[in-house]
């Protein structure tokens, strides 16, 4: 008995070779483009859903600089501004449809940062206001104060000195 007699070879599974591939059809491609730019369309519009949902969270407050003769004349909630050399920067931001108002001061010190960490920590204590966290683990220190309806940040990095506070009751 010969071998190759009895090994047929298998049967073709694929597309009739006598039929047109439907999907390679030119008569198709129009209908495939279509949907393939219907497709494109639908997750084009999705995209563009979440990314407006996300732009809609965005609360753009109303900031005021504090004009240049009067930097450092005055300072949110009168903190003191330790070993101020220069007031770099000051500007107030209130938020619409809310009663918060944040006033932020940027200066220079010649303090050292572990001088200022540990006058605004005291001063915090002194004026009865909550630690919340306090870091001097790397070069930007940084202390985070509240009251029932005030917050402070005061970062540190360098010389420069950033104080942000905000009355939540305007």
């Amino acid at each position: 008995m010969d071998i190759k007699q009895k090994i047929a070879p298998p049967k073709d599974r694929g597309f009739p070779a006598d039929e047109p591939n439907f999907i390679l059809d030119p008569k198709n491609r129009p209908a495939f483009v279509l949907v393939l730019l219907a497709i494109l369309l639908i997750a084009w519009s999705v995209w563009q859903s979440e990314v407006k949902r996300e732009e809609s969270n965005i609360i753009i407050p109303k900031v005021t600089k504090t004009p240049s003769a009067e930097l450092g004349k005055t300072t949110p909630q009168n903190i003191p501004l330790n070993g101020k050399a220069s007031v770099v920067e000051s500007y107030s931001a209130e938020y619409p449809n809310s009663t918060a108002k944040q006033s932020t001061v940027v200066f220079m010190s010649l303090k050292t940062p572990g001088e200022n960490f540990d006058f605004y920590l005291n001063w915090a204590e002194e004026n009865d206001w909550q630690v919340i966290n306090s870091s001097r683990d790397s070069a930007v220190y940084s202390m985070y104060f509240k009251k029932p309806s005030e917050q402070m940040n005061i970062t540190i990095n360098e010389s420069a000195v950033t104080i942000t506070y905000v009355n939540l009751n305007k």
